[in-house]
């Protein structure tokens, strides 16, 4: 800052340094740049496969002639699944299963079921229950079992198990009835 005398009265007159401009503009250059590469990473993250969530769908009878009382998904299908939105298996560090869901496709009610057990299994390991719901009479045709969603997957998986579906019927049904099961699986990094 100058200050310049004229006549009877001093007035400051502002100058500026080339370099502080200059130096200015770099950093709000700089500070520009920074939150371009973060928003960039935010956006990139789920794409790169780093974790994710995806939705299996499991459609099957029981009732009738069918003596079925079980739903089942092998490895290869969730491996499938959960690769195409959250990556390879062998690089996410836990796999969970985060929902499961036991639906009518009929539009009746599972009041003749008495029970739902959700297991894990892999060869050469016991059984782990993720979810166990008791149900009776009255049930509505939507039920959503409460999981464990601390339970790592990935070992058995990556061992070939399967998660199955275990369906409590005292009195089967006469005629067929239609049910999904659908189960959402998180990879995490």
């Amino acid at each position: 800052m100058t200050f310049t005398r004229t006549s009877s009265s001093i007035s400051p007159t502002l100058t500026t340094s080339p370099t502080l401009t200059t130096s200015r503009a770099f950093v709000a250059f700089g500070f520009a740049r920074a939150l371009f590469a973060l928003a960039l990473c935010a956006c990139a993250l789920p794409a790169c496969g780093l974790g994710g969530s995806t939705t299996v769908v499991n459609t099957f009878q029981v009732g009738g002639p069918s003596g079925v009382t079980t739903s089942q998904f092998d490895s290869a299908t969730i491996s499938q699944q959960l690769a195409a939105s959250a990556g390879d298996i062998d690089k996410l560090s836990k796999v969970t299963v985060t929902a499961a869901r036991l639906e009518s496709t009929d539009g009746q009610d599972l009041s003749y079921l008495a029970g739902e057990e959700l297991k894990v299994h892999a060869s050469g390991s016991s059984d782990q229950s993720l979810a166990k719901l008791d149900t009776g009479p009255g049930t509505v045709g939507l039920i959503d079992l409460p999981v464990d969603s601390t339970i790592d997957l990935k070992p058995a998986i990556k061992a070939g198990g399967t998660i199955t579906l275990q369906l409590d019927i005292p009195t089967r049904p006469v005629t067929a009835r239609g049910l999904k099961f659908t189960l959402t699986i998180r990879g995490e990094i």
